[in-house]
């Protein structure tokens, strides 16, 4: 009976126009999402290919001082995967560069939403937003009537009669309409893990993962509403309920949340935190001397490695390594201040983690951008290698300046390419997925939870339907 219910289900489905008016619609949105999608992933992998050439080919053709190139400085840019099409997550809003440059620890800079309209502000058209907020619409026009309308048409008690479950209804009805969205959303997921494969076969497995999460969700969705219409006395009002249930955990919950999380874990504004920096680096952190007691400590320190009184009797030049014990220390006290800010926004994660085990909707919204590589763990952790590099990058410049040969030890003091060349560029490869799923862990157990618990309602419900 189970299987007679749902495909009875498929059929009634097809033959409204409205469901098949909606899934064409949804269709159309896919495309446009996926053609401008692609276009601005063409084009800002095209402009960060060019850039990353570009600064490369000035780094490595300058004649400069060491110090100077220093200043000079570099680019870094942030790599985007093709899954970052799919799900643009954090990455408008985030930054896409880097500025390597001596005396500064730099924080991504360049993000497209800097540049964009009020559009931007309020979203991206992305596969991801139209699978998240535009199908569970679909999915309530699905199942509003599916089991109100049986009750509507007086042919409930018939099905009772002739021997059919209570729990079967549900189970048909739970059946029918997954595989109608099925049908609707599984060939998108399909051409997703094809490009996927032919471009980046590296991410498969994330692309899968996405994909299976995504059909959970669904499953949960369905299991809801269609609850929701065997406990609605009427259709109008099951499509009344579902629209409100969408509206606050779709909508209105995801922005209570955030706001829960910024209000209990206030994050300190940019201006305080450069400040911060500035003062800790000239005054000292954590008991240590100030500017001018740490010179003399080191130049003390120096002068008794080197068994001479003065700066100008050692072999080296003393300036290229006190550069360098202040950018040591510029490293530590940035460490020391982002460490805090990292904790607090760490915080506001798991606020969120958290609270997706009472709204799916959370759950799905940040799986699907660890699997994109779109979250705030990936881009801190690209930021995490993109100032380890800075750093090296530094203390190469500045050990170049303290042990070049000492007939040059003055400011006029020049390397070439051939210097220039021996420093390595930047290269950054994306974590795996386990280590995408370690950070989401609690929102993967919820919406999993969310999974066991809808379908587990299935015999509660059903001993709830009313025939009349």
């Amino acid at each position: 009976m189970i299987k007679v219910i749902a495909f009875n289900e498929i059929r009634s489905a097809l033959r409204n126009k409205t469901m098949v008016l909606l899934s064409i619609i949804f269709w159309l949105l896919i495309v446009v999402a996926t053609f401008g999608g692609f276009k601005n992933y063409t084009l800002a992998d095209q402009n960060r290919e060019q850039a990353k050439a570009m600064f490369r080919k000035e780094w490595v053709e300058q004649k400069a001082n060491p110090h100077s190139a220093a200043h000079f400085g570099t680019y870094l840019f942030k790599p985007f995967s093709l899954l970052s099409l799919f799900d643009t997550g954090l990455n408008n809003y985030t930054g896409t560069s880097y500025r390597v440059e001596a005396h500064h620890q730099a924080e991504m800079n360049y993000a497209a939403a800097q540049d964009s309209d009020t559009e931007m502000r309020f979203g991206e058209l992305t596969i991801a937003s139209l699978l998240q907020l535009f199908l569970p619409l679909l999915i309530i026009f699905l199942c509003f009537q599916s089991v109100s309308k049986e009750r509507e048409n007086h042919t409930l008690k018939l099905l009772y009669a002739q021997g059919l479950k209570p729990s079967s209804l549900l189970w048909g009805k739970i059946a029918g309409n997954y595989l109608l969205i099925g049908f609707i959303t599984i060939p998108a997921f399909l051409i997703m893990l094809l490009a996927v494969g032919l471009k980046e076969p590296s991410l498969l497995a994330r692309t899968l993962a996405f994909s299976i999460c995504y059909l959970l969700y669904f499953l949960i969705l369905i299991s809801i509403f269609v609850y929701v219409s065997a406990l609605s006395k009427s259709s109008k009002n099951a499509l009344l309920t579902s629209l409100g249930l969408w509206v606050f955990f779709c909508v209105m919950l995801p922005k209570i949340v955030t706001g829960l999380a910024n209000n209990w874990y206030s994050l300190p504004s940019r201006g305080a935190f450069n400040k911060a920096i500035e003062t800790g680096t000239k005054e000292g952190i954590n008991g240590d001397k100030d500017r001018m007691g740490r010179y003399k400590d080191y130049l003390s320190q120096t002068l008794a490695k080197y068994k001479v009184d003065s700066a100008s009797q050692l072999p080296i030049n003393f300036d290229g390594l006190n550069m360098q014990n202040g950018e040591d220390y510029l490293t530590k006290v940035y460490l020391n201040y982002a460490k805090e800010v990292e904790k607090k926004i760490e915080q506001q994660q798991f606020v969120q983690q958290v609270l997706a085990f009472i709204d799916p909707f959370l759950s799905i919204q940040q799986l699907s951008m660890a699997y994109a590589g779109t979250d705030y763990e990936h881009h801190i952790n690209f930021h995490q290698h993109a100032q380890q590099y800075r750093d090296e990058f530094i203390r190469k410049l500045n050990f170049k300046m303290a042990y070049g040969d000492k007939n040059y030890l003055k400011y006029d003091y020049q390397v070439g390419p051939d210097f220039f060349k021996t420093m390595h560029d930047f290269e950054y490869q994306q974590p795996q997925l386990g280590w995408a799923l370690q950070k989401h862990q609690y929102a993967l157990y919820a919406l999993l939870l969310w999974l066991a618990v809808t379908l587990s309602l299935v015999p509660i419900i059903s001993k709830k339907i009313a025939i009349n």
